[in-house]
This record gives structure tokens, C-alpha cells and sequence, in this order.
């Protein structure tokens, strides 16, 4: 009987190595260059959850879903949206968050409500993925093609256009002869957002184009805008492109109006990533 015992606990410690060594594939779409994937939480579902790259931790889920699922609260925390301004937001802790065949036990997600500023005609989001949620896998997110992949794989510095980044996917780039830094956020719908600073800098022409951008706790007006200098960012060259700049942005933000032409591969355990 003993034996028996070993054998069936061995059987399912092989199984659980497997299946956090495996790869596979998830479906995503994009509205409004918001980026989604379906996900399940305590196995309910699927909700509609934006991918960020932005997002730290695992996640977050929306004030509606919470109370759908009657989640209690298990703490609280101060939720930043980038200005320096906070709000203190419940967290809860769910038993599972799952995305295709990934998951995760007992994870916290901080709450609060999503879609107060959205426009009209965007889908509503449930809930957000975090980066911390793919840090052991090789991620791809391939835009033109709608799907997400991960894997055991790994990047290396030496294939081409494969670049290393700092904290919150922060990479070197140029635009023309000047050299920038671009933070890489699935979780704007904008193109490129350049600090006013930095756009002074660059030779460029302003469109008709402005409008309201709106955080957490914040709203601002940003500018759009016609770059004269092309940008080499990875592998990837691009003129004429149209981007915006506002006095409230303190670095530029690459986003999902950009990054939905391309192939994005994150490697987080070795940081580096690649656009191609």
C-alpha cells in the first residue's frame, strides 16, 4: 500500500514539473488597442482581462467583477497612476487566475473600478494581467497574427534585434541622432507618448489632434504629432510616425497603437526582449 502511495505522489509531482514546463498558446484580441485575453478566476469566467506590461504583480481585477464573485476583501494598498497621485485600493485574494492552461494559486489582485473613464464603444474591462503573471516563460505576443505564446525558450543578445532592458521594460532607442529611452506598455492604447521635455528636442510638427488622456486619478491633454527623424527601436526602423507628447508624462511610453504592427518576445528571467 505504501508503495502505491510513493508511486501515485511521484506520478503527480512528475505532472506538476510538466505542466510548469510546457508551452502553448492563447488567443487574444485587440478593440481599440486594448489588448485581451480570456481569463478565469476561482475557475469562473472567462472575463475579459487587459494584458500590461505596465501592470506590476500579477494582476488586477474590476470592482464589478468582485462583487459578482463576492470576493472579500484581504487587505489594502496604494494604487499609483504614474502622476505621484494615490488612492487607497482594496485587495483580494483569490484561490485561482488562470489564462488558457496557465495558473496561479492564491493570488492577490488590488480592485478598483476600471471603466469610470472609458470612452464609449470600448470594451469593459474585467480584471488585468500583470507581468509578473508570464515571469518564468518566454512571451511572445504577436499582434498581426492574434495570438500569445509562451514557452521554456530564451532570447539571446546575440540574434539580431534582441535588446536588454531595465525595470518595467525600459529600452535604449534612438529617434534620428538622439538617444531615448522607451518603456514598453501593452497597456496604453497610445502610439508613442514623449514627455514635452524630450519632445522639444526632436524635430516634429503638431497635427489638429488633441485630446484628454485619463488615469487612476488623473486627466490630462495630450498633443499628437508628426516625428521628422525616423525610430529605430529593435529591430525595427519607422518613419513619418505620428505620436503624441504631453507636460504630465515623465518618460516615453510605447504602446499598444505602436506595438500592434509588430511581434513583442519578453525574456524576463534573462530581461531582455525583442520587436520585430
Amino acid at each position: 500500500m505504501l508503495k502505491l502511495l510513493i508511486a501515485a505522489a511521484i506520478t503527480l509531482i512528475a505532472s506538476y514539473v510538466n505542466a510548469q514546463e510546457t508551452s502553448g498558446r492563447m488567443a487574444m484580441k485587440i478593440v481599440n488597442n486594448d489588448l485581451f485575453v480570456e481569463a478565469y478566476v476561482n475557475g469562473n469566467g472567462p472575463f475579459n482581462f487587459l494584458v500590461d506590461t505596465g501592470a506590476s504583480g500579477m494582476g488586477r481585477i474590476d470592482e464589478r467583477i468582485v462583487k459578482e464573485l463576492g470576493l472579500t476583501t484581504s487587505d489594502s494598498t496604494k494604487n499609483f497612476d504614474g502622476s505621484g497621485k494615490y488612492n487607497v485600493v482594496p485587495v483580494f485574494t483569490v484561490s485561482s487566475l488562470r489564462v488558457a492552461e496557465l495558473a496561479e494559486q492564491n493570488v492577490e489582485l488590488l480592485s478598483r473600478n476600471y471603466n469610470g473613464n472609458r470612452s464609449n464603444g470600448r470594451m469593459l474591462i474585467d480584471g488585468i494581467i500583470g507581468r509578473d503573471f508570464f515571469r518564468e516563460y518566454l512571451l511572445t505576443i504577436d499582434s498581426r497574427r492574434r495570438e500569445i505564446t509562451y514557452s521554456r525558450d530564451s532570447l539571446h543578445t546575440a540574434d539580431h534585434g534582441v535588446v536588454p532592458y531595465q525595470d518595467g521594460f525600459e529600452i535604449n532607442a534612438m529617434v534620428g541622432d538622439t538617444s531615448v529611452v522607451l518603456h514598453i506598455d501593452t497597456g496604453s492604447t497610445l502610439t508613442l507618448h514623449f514627455p514635452k521635455s524630450v519632445m522639444d528636442r526632436l524635430s516634429h510638427t503638431d497635427t489638429k489632434n488633441k485630446s484628454i488622456a485619463r488615469r487612476a486619478n488623473s486627466e490630462y491633454f495630450i498633443q499628437q504629432t508628426l516625428l521628422h527623424s525616423p525610430v529605430n527601436v529593435s529591430s525595427v526602423k519607422i518613419e513619418n510616425l505620428l505620436v503624441d507628447y504631453s507636460e504630465q508624462a515623465k518618460f516615453i511610453n510605447v504602446g499598444m497603437g505602436f506595438l500592434k504592427n509588430y511581434k513583442l518576445t519578453i525574456d524576463q528571467k534573462r530581461q531582455l526582449l525583442k520587436i520585430e
